[in-house]
């Protein structure tokens, strides 16, 4: 699925601005539409980010998932410019 990289698994699509900035990043972004497995794994979830290592980072409402990972990446940007 993540191919060592972040991927973001959704069957309700983020917005666009959510996405372009998603692929701006590198989180490769995978549409439930395109695998059955993906759309039974997701079940109910509207969207979940994956680690590289295939780690669930988080799950839930589309805008929920994004503002999370968001979140976290500012947090991560910000601890590393105070090392």
């Amino acid at each position: 699925l993540t191919a060592g990289s972040f991927a973001l698994a959704y069957r309700t699509a983020p917005t666009k601005t959510e996405f372009a900035q998603l692929d701006r990043l590198g989180i490769q972004m995978i549409s439930a539409e395109t695998s059955p497995e993906l759309t039974r794994w997701l079940g109910r979830t509207e969207a979940a980010f994956v680690r590289p290592d295939r780690t669930v980072f988080t799950a839930g409402r589309t805008p929920a998932v994004v503002a999370r990972w968001r979140s976290a990446h500012q947090e991560t940007r910000m601890s590393a410019a105070r090392t």
